[in-house]
């Protein structure tokens, strides 16, 4: 539903273009999931749990399990998908992060899609564009966790939610792809799948489907006619019955309680997610707001030209779309940013609609540009050429494992210095700025990008150099944890790694595995010294934790320890 009356059509955007650019994202998505480290336990349970779920009882793809111990505090949607990356790529974090990559992936297609319906396909283009580069995106999309599956499952429910609410004669088919959602969100993470109902009853009530006469036309009652509702259930149900009736079925239970009640430290106030949101759409915070602004002053009918071409009616349904996953997100307990991952793409799709009216207002000539409202559109779509500039900044940055780490800054240097060049590129090309102004916002917003965004791919030390280093130094070791184990050194290890407390760790010195190479991995933190008979070997300090190496100090580790280089 384009609004032509507000603005004229601008040249129109080839579709072979539009794919070549979604290819060229999919070929960068996939170069960054090798390059940023493994840090969040989060991620590192999904990749364990689907590592070890490979050329085990069938019971096993059923009730996962993280480094020995059963975990069912999650559904096992993600763990399934990361192992059958395995299976198809080979062990390795990045193969895990596959399935992640492409969800993400196919998210951007979606979200260019409801665009272009909604309003037309420069908006939609502009949307994609915008969540491509923006912070929550790059930063939790593309790790091998739920919310970017919940993202991308969201995001294609809505799409035919929309096709079904606008088009009645071949709804069925729409609605059956969004029964197939929900199901996936439920096997996902379980409590999200109700965004989708959500958004259901809210299309309903503005589309005024609710009241007497009306409701057998509703999304409601035709989900439950067409047989889609049952669809959801006979897809997600029977996981669930088959895990709550498991000797450890009760952590399913638990998790939800706990996360609803706000536990382990993630509760917090519902106006804490302002903040977060805002951290969360840059660079792009200041652009969506100047889009709710304007999307209010249509939906107040202050804006009629917009009001009258079906602007009004698009973004009531975004509204839908996006109220249906804050509202929960407000009233339940834990908030953390990540949660907000499938709130991003309808708000990108706003921002690209306001962005969508800037670039067309900056092509008409200067004399029927107001000077204010000039310059104000004048900053958005230099944001816009930003977002398309800094794509590349996270091919040039990565995590200093390798002898040449001292070169990471000058790789950030020239990450800010290819960004500055594109944004001259673009200058050059469209003549409509100032060189001198556009580079140095663009150095100074890739340098705020590299700073908030990839921070943890500068670190010194991540699990997949300590897991290098164990490795090298301790070939042939049997590994344990002190009191308490490290899901990413697992995953970059690829085994599983017994946990031990202080009586087991003594007993361990006995004769039999004193022979072999005990390598006790401690990252507890405590600095108590391990039980008589180990040495400390080396300690590391991986971000704000101590992790600290021991051996057994017996005949059989000196003997092993002369053959190893250290």
């Amino acid at each position: 539903m384009p609004d032509s009356a507000v603005l004229p059509h601008p040249p129109r955007i080839s579709r072979a273009w539009i794919i070549i650019a979604w290819i060229v994202a999919g070929i960068a998505m996939s170069y960054v999931i090798e390059r940023v480290p493994l840090t969040r336990t989060q991620e590192a349970r999904v990749l364990v749990g689907a590592r070890e779920m490979l050329g085990e009882p069938p019971e096993r793809w059923l009730i996962p399990q993280a480094n020995g111990e059963p975990r069912l505090r999650k559904p096992p949607l993600a763990y399934w998908l990361s192992a059958a990356s395995y299976q198809v790529f080979g062990y390795g974090v990045t193969q895990g992060r596959v399935p992640a990559m492409l969800s993400a992936w196919l998210t951007l297609a979606f979200t260019y899609l409801i665009g272009k319906r909604l309003f037309e396909a420069r908006s939609g283009l502009y949307a994609a564009g915008c969540l491509f580069g923006s912070w929550l995106f790059f930063k939790y999309a593309l790790l091998a966790e739920t919310d970017g599956l919940v993202m991308c499952q969201m995001t294609v429910a809505a799409y035919a939610l929309i096709r079904a609410n606008e088009d009645h004669s071949s709804s069925t088919r729409w609605l059956y792809l969004t029964a197939v959602m929900a199901a996936l969100m439920a096997l996902t993470k379980g409590p999200p799948a109700g965004y989708v109902v959500l958004m259901v009853i809210a299309l309903d009530v503005i589309g005024g489907r609710l009241g007497r006469g009306r409701w057998r036309t509703s999304l409601a009652w035709r989900s439950i006619r067409s047989g889609a509702v049952l669809l959801a259930v006979a897809i997600a149900l029977p996981w669930y019955l088959y895990a709550l009736r498991h000797a450890d079925g009760g952590q399913l239970t638990d998790d939800l309680s706990n996360s609803m009640r706000g536990g382990l430290g993630h509760s917090g106030y519902f106006w804490e997610y302002l903040p977060m949101l805002l951290i969360a759409l840059a660079p792009w915070t200041i652009a969506w707001l100047v889009a709710g602004g304007r999307s209010l002053a249509v939906l107040a009918g202050r804006d009629r030209a917009a009001s009258d071409t079906g602007a009004r009616r698009s973004l009531l349904q975004l509204y839908c779309w996006g109220g249906g996953i804050l509202l929960p997100l407000l009233l339940w307990g834990n908030k953390q940013i990540h949660y907000l991952l499938p709130l991003i793409p309808p708000m990108m799709i706003t921002t690209g609609w306001l962005l969508r009216g800037a670039v067309t207002v900056m092509a008409q000539p200067s004399s029927k540009r107001g000077s204010l409202r000039g310059a104000v559109r004048w900053i958005l779509i230099v944001m816009l050429i930003l977002a398309a500039a800094s794509i590349p900044l996270p091919l040039f940055v990565g995590p200093r494992d390798a002898p040449g780490a001292s070169s990471t800054h000058l790789k950030a240097v020239a990450a800010m210095a290819f960004t500055a060049a594109m944004l001259v590129v673009f200058s050059v090309v469209l003549k409509k700025f100032r060189l001198v102004e556009t580079t140095i916002i663009a150095f100074i917003a890739a340098l705020v990008i590299l700073v908030a965004g990839w921070l943890p791919a500068l670190e010194a030390h991540t699990p997949r150099t300590i897991a290098a280093e164990l490795r090298t130094r301790f070939p042939s070791g049997v590994f344990v944890f002190r009191s308490r184990a490290s899901l990413p050194i697992c995953a970059e290890m690829g085994q599983v790694i017994p946990v031990l407390d202080e009586f087991d760790l003594a007993i361990a010195t006995d004769d039999e595995l004193a022979r072999a190479w005990l390598v006790c991995i401690d990252t507890t933190g405590d600095a108590a010294p391990l039980p008589d008979g180990y040495r400390e070997v080396t300690s590391i300090q991986d971000g704000s934790n101590r992790i600290t190496i021991w051996v057994i100090d017996g005949d059989a580790a000196e003997k092993a320890s002369a053959d190893v280089p250290h």
